[in-house]
This record gives C-alpha cells, structure tokens and sequence, in this order.
C-alpha cells in the first residue's frame, strides 16, 4: 500500500507532473539515467507542445532552437 501511495504521489499530474520530472532529473544527475521506464504520455505532450507551439522557419531559414527543444525531450527520456 505504502510503495502504490509513492507511485501516486510521483506520477501525480499536478503541475504538469512536477513530481515525475524531479524525479527524472534526479536520477539523470545521479548518472543513473538508463534505469528508468519513461512515460510516453508526458514525452509525446512535450513534443506537440513544442512542435505546435514554435515555427519550423523563421525568416525563411530553420528554425534550429526548435530542433534544439526536441532534442533535449527525446535525449532526456532516451
């Protein structure tokens, strides 16, 4: 009952699901950055943000800060 309520309390999606990317960055920082399973929700609602919320060109040329912003979601949870 104990390790569900953690469970709960880590994948809570309040904030944007704070708790979990904490949790992330955490074991990321730790070096231990192959040891978790990453949840494809939070991943794929980062990358439509991004990809629907910034221009692919900007003054007739790419947009490389948007590829930079997917890059760092996918090499994040990868």
């Amino acid at each position: 009952k104990k390790t569900f309520h953690v469970l709960h309390q880590e994948m809570s999606m309040e904030r944007n699901y704070t708790q979990y990317r904490r949790a992330i960055e955490k074991l990321q920082t730790r070096g231990n950055s192959h040891c978790f399973v990453p949840y494809l929700g939070v991943t794929l609602a980062d990358l439509t943000f991004c990809m629907t919320g910034n221009p692919t060109y900007k003054g007739g040329l790419l947009n490389f800060e948007k590829l930079q912003m997917i890059h760092r979601i996918v090499s994040t949870q990868v």
